[in-house]
């Protein structure tokens, strides 16, 4: 409509921070920020207010204040212009299942035009919950999310290992997530772990937290919280002896990482240290614990998914149902199904998903030689995987789609 993305503020420290994210993520220079006192709405402009939901839950929010985070000022202005637009901006995360739904209930009960609302964030699967909910909310196919992590990643670079690798898999923990337990006391009792470079960077938090009682019994009530929807507390039982050996593991790193620390606490992360010693160029198959897990209708494509592609590797996700499926249709990647059977990713009920990749990877590992011979016979399907990945960077469709605002 206008020429320029135009962006409404209260506050006049947001300014730089708002230019510098589009200007230097997504080189769109057209950014004009207009003061809300001040503001003259033009008819053949459109105006966008930017709620940056980092670390925020929109269904948590709105329960744990009493409120929706949308000022008075902003729901006046939305209301006397239909040109005036509210964003919900988060890169990284992905809200809830239930958010659309949460959005037009409240956005409706405030007598405000849901057409005038955006969500942008890292659910992939967005637009059907949008049409699900047949909501007239809109969205942008774009997210930060896998743009920065292979930005972060191309700055090391690597040739394709000749040599044999040290492990067979690998699994790399970090935050505090039950399918993440779940997998690594599986592979335990199935006595696969100790052939695995894994890592649990939370165990000392699982285990003063869920393992702090002296009685089994009292652990294994709390541990049921921990794996609600997953996990019985027969099947927990069956396990027991596996989780609390996590639990004394503590805090527990791989050996490739004992020189040095990426994990810096538990919201700070040093991935330059992560990718430039890159650990994961010592074994063949990544199995992959992605963030979400248990919200069948999200879709998070993080880092953690991204990684085997850059280094070489095979992915085993432990995710969503149909995550590899998507990444296979979105980014066209190899997930060499002539070798890796895949069906754990369209089974919906969560303990199946994750005891049919147990199942997977204990087929794996009796053949480890046949493994070694694949991955030097098919070089170029993981070198052209790294391509594919690079080319998320290409930001002319996140461009395309932001230039609608204009």
């Amino acid at each position: 409509m206008g020429n320029f993305l135009n962006i409404l503020i209260e506050d006049r420290n947001q300014e730089k921070q708002i230019v510098d994210y589009f200007q230097q993520f997504y080189d769109i220079q057209k950014v004009k920020i207009e003061y809300v006192d001040t503001v003259e709405i033009l008819e053949n402009e459109n105006y966008y207010f930017i709620y940056n939901q980092e670390g925020v839950y929109i269904e948590n929010f709105i329960i744990n204040n009493k409120k929706f985070p949308i000022s008075d000022l902003q729901k006046d202005l939305i209301q006397r212009y239909k040109n005036v637009f509210f964003i919900f901006l988060n890169d990284n995360e992905c809200d809830t299942e239930n958010l659309i739904e949460i959005l037009d209930y409240t956005l409706e009960s405030l007598n405000l035009n849901t057409e005038q609302f955006y969500v942008i964030n890292a659910n992939e699967n967005l637009k059907f919950l949008i049409d699900k909910n047949k909501s007239k909310i809109k969205t942008l196919d774009y997210s930060l999310c896998k743009f920065r992590a292979v930005r972060n990643m191309i700055d090391y670079d690597f040739d394709f290992p000749e040599n044999n690798r040290k492990f067979l898999f690998s699994c790399y923990n970090r935050s505090l997530k039950p399918h993440r337990i779940a997998i690594l006391s599986l592979l335990n009792k199935k006595n696969i772990l100790k052939e695995i470079d894994w890592t649990s960077l939370r165990g000392d938090i699982f285990k003063t937290t869920y393992l702090n009682s002296d009685s089994s019994n009292n652990n294994i009530d709390y541990l049921e919280t921990f794996f609600y929807g997953i996990y019985s507390s027969d099947k927990i039982s069956e396990i027991y002896d596996e989780l609390v050996y996590l639990g004394n593991c503590g805090y527990k790193k791989s050996d490739l990482e004992k020189d040095y620390d990426f994990d810096e606490g538990l919201y700070t992360t040093n991935w330059d240290l992560s990718y430039s010693n890159a650990p994961f160029l010592q074994s063949y198959i990544n199995i992959v614990t992605e963030s979400n897990f248990s919200k069948k209708q999200i879709i998070h494509i993080t880092e953690k998914s991204l990684v085997p592609f850059y280094y070489y590797q095979i992915p085993i996700i432990l995710a969503s149902p149909h995550h590899v499926k998507h990444m296979k249709e979105a980014y066209d990647f190899d997930f060499f199904e002539d070798l890796v059977n895949h069906n754990y990713d369209n089974e919906y009920d969560d303990e199946k998903r994750i005891n049919m990749v147990v199942d997977e990877i204990i087929n794996l590992n009796s053949r480890k030689e046949y493994i070694e011979k694949f991955f030097l016979e098919n070089k170029e399907r993981f070198i052209n995987n790294k391509n594919k990945l690079k080319k998320l960077l290409d930001l002319s469709n996140v461009k395309n789609e932001i230039n609608k605002l204009i």
